[in-house]
């Protein structure tokens, strides 16, 4: 049976995705340091996250600094809506039972579909040596507007065990191999 070929526009994702894999690594080091994880195997799992787990994401530049010849700051706006899958994947513990269920419910209710934007800043960080971006910050601030979507209250119960980690990496974390973890002492 001959294989189907696929369609122009699953080529063109497939084929824009490469493209992006192959940016990142001709720019980046295969190592580079993401927080508390490592490598670009991790950052594309990131990127592959947000784009999957929350609908309409788009971004808006807002300024870029560079602080010294191996320091650039960019600041962004992260432009997302909550989907079902953000609730699932990012906020899985608005699904409690018993007396907090009513309130799990009414939160995820006022959740689903808004958008937020998300103030962001990545900082890279390059190496002269082997001409590449060799560790990476990243911030999302996801406090500010869902304090403004649900008031401080609410917005602490959602956010009190969601999957996001301080450097802004989210999803559940037991998934990340343990190859591209950094040992701390």
């Amino acid at each position: 049976m001959a294989e189907s070929s696929p369609r122009p526009r699953e080529w063109l994702q497939s084929s824009e995705k490469e493209r992006q894999l192959l940016f990142l690594q001709a720019s980046m080091a295969p190592d580079i340091f993401l927080g508390d994880f490592r490598g670009i195997d991790t950052l594309v799992q990131q990127l592959q996250r947000y784009g999957t787990y929350f609908d309409n994401m788009s971004h808006e530049q807002e300024h870029m600094v560079q602080k010294s010849d191996q320091l650039v700051v960019l600041s962004v706006v992260l432009n997302v809506t909550i989907s079902e899958a953000t609730l699932q994947q990012v906020f899985p513990r608005l699904k409690l039972t018993g007396q907090a269920q009513g309130r799990g419910r009414f939160l995820r209710s006022r959740m689903l579909g808004q958008q937020l934007f998300l103030p962001c800043s990545f900082c890279f960080e390059w190496d002269e040596i082997s001409n590449c971006v060799v560790r990476m910050g990243t911030s999302v601030d996801f406090l500010s507007p869902i304090v403004e979507l649900l008031g401080v209250e609410d917005a602490s119960i959602v956010l009190n065990h969601a999957l996001i980690a301080s450097d802004s990496a989210i999803g559940d974390f037991s998934e990340q191999s343990a190859s591209n973890a950094i040992a701390t002492y």
